[in-house]
């Protein structure tokens, strides 16, 4: 559903709004075997509803704010058993690390590596970003702004077996704030950037070195640091 935008004066407001609704029979549910080569297994059902925004607020002339976020409820609708097809799964249905999720643990796992109602993996409830813009007058030529952006994403899970993740753990939710000041001509571009002003060291994925049902040492890839840079461009 798109509402279309609305002018008063010098000032623009744009709001879109798209519902997503969505199912799959049945999806490749992604097992690392051994030295994690992709083995894609056929799991149970999974649906998948949403919703998406995108607005813009012309605050004046010169000051734009905008936003997008998304909610998603991504969730299996049937139990995922660790056979290809088999959706119920009465009592000790599989055995990882000698018998059990943790490492060498030695105690049976009990019911289905993956319930019905989980969260699909990688995929958060809630990710959405702000902008805001600014834009000075020109001075001889010169067009200068400066921009501020923020983006923020819940809890996620790099798998989608409960002992998997045991293993390998979740990544927590994390925001990050950038900022970019910058000038601009018809054929020169010159800004200085700053990417993740705070310097939050959030994680993007989680692995492990080997197949995690054996592997209890997480290996993380964080966002990159604080980072301070000039870029210019050129046309010609």
């Amino acid at each position: 559903m798109k509402s279309a935008g609305r002018r008063s004066g010098s000032t623009t407001r744009a709001v879109e709004r798209r519902h997503l609704l969505g199912g799959l029979e049945e999806f490749p549910v992604l097992v690392l075997g051994p030295q994690q080569p992709d083995d894609h297994r056929d799991g149970g059902s999974a649906r998948i509803k949403g919703i998406e925004n995108d607005l813009e607020f012309a605050v004046t002339n010169a000051f734009t704010l905008s936003t997008n976020f998304t909610f998603l409820d991504p969730r299996l609708t049937q139990a995922v058993c660790g056979s290809a097809g088999v959706t119920v799964c009465p009592g000790i249905n599989d055995t990882v690390n000698h018998g059990g999720p943790l490492p060498f643990s030695g105690e049976p796992w009990i019911g289905p590596t993956a319930p019905a109602g989980a969260n699909l993996p990688v995929t958060p409830k809630f990710k959405g970003n702000a902008v805001a813009r600014y834009a000075f007058d020109e001075v001889s030529g010169w067009r200068p702004f400066s921009q501020l952006s923020w983006v923020y994403q819940t809890q996620t899970t790099p798998a989608l077996l409960r002992y998997q993740e045991e293993n390998i753990g979740k990544m927590p939710a994390y925001g990050l704030v950038d900022f970019v000041v910058g000038a601009h001509t018809n054929t020169t571009q010159v800004q200085l950037l700053v990417t993740n002003v705070m310097d939050r060291l959030a994680e993007l994925t989680r692995f492990t070195q080997t197949n995690p049902q054996n592997d209890n040492q997480p290996y993380v890839i964080p966002a990159q640091p604080r980072t301070i840079y000039l870029k210019f461009g050129q046309k010609f």
